[in-house]
């Protein structure tokens, strides 16, 4: 609710400082424009206000969620231990353990949330607009779709097949480096240390290159729907 309000304080904030710009070049007494000279500060720092509460709240949510996730990893990997995690590494496990649950943050954080918000701010001002002009209504309906539905869903193809490898490679980065750092004795003796950081630098070039992949299609994702209220 704190969010939706928040992104209707910005559209308010936009929509009445146009209007009050265009009206005070016709030089029209002060009190005419008095209405839209309050709203424009009450929608300034409404906005502000509820942005910071809907990101108190969220971020609240999020780490509450994320603890009782871990609670429940942690109750049924007690299940399964021992024998049932002979499949994987202590790195690796290790790594699921920290990075893969904390992923669920993002989740709802940056996911569930914004989601949400654009879907419930952008219906409701397409009806206002459209209430107004029915064309102006049905153009922000398409721009609305293209960025919000169509961009997402680009974005998710292209970075499928690079997001599938990072927890592979990232499990895989830190059960060798576990394995070089207790093992580093043998190693050496053996003469096998450089092998051993050779295959990881292998997998930390694989990792650098699935993340900038991924990292490439969010950042033009995110730039398109920067600017496509522009």
């Amino acid at each position: 609710m704190a969010g939706v309000a928040a992104a209707a304080c910005a559209v308010g904030l936009m929509a009445t400082s146009a209007w009050l710009i265009s009206r005070a070049a016709m030089h029209p007494p002060v009190l005419h424009l008095m209405v839209a000279i309050v709203a424009v500060r009450a929608f300034g720092i409404g906005r502000g206000v509820l942005r910071y509460v809907e990101r108190i709240t969220g971020h609240d949510a999020a780490l509450r969620v994320l603890g009782e996730l871990r609670v429940r990893a942690y109750r049924r990997l007690e299940r399964l231990a021992p024998a049932g995690l002979a499949g994987f590494r202590r790195g690796d496990l290790a790594t699921r353990l920290v990075d893969d649950v904390e992923s669920v943050v993002d989740v709802v954080v940056r996911v569930a949330l914004p989601v949400t918000v654009a879907a419930v701010t952008g219906l409701a001002t397409v009806l206002l607009v459209g209430s107004l002009l029915p064309v102006a209504g049905l153009a922000l309906a398409v721009g609305l779709l293209v960025v919000g539905v169509g961009v997402p869903l680009l974005q998710s193809a292209l970075v499928r097949r690079a997001d599938a490898r990072l927890a592979p490679l990232r499990g895989a980065l830190a059960a060798g480096t576990v394995d070089l750092v207790q093992g580093l004795p043998d190693l050496i003796a053996y003469g096998a240390a450089g092998d051993a950081l050779d295959r990881l630098d292998r997998i930390d070039r694989e990792l650098v290159a699935a993340t900038r992949r991924s990292s490439a299609a969010t950042g033009v994702s995110a730039a398109v729907r920067r600017c496509a209220p522009a």
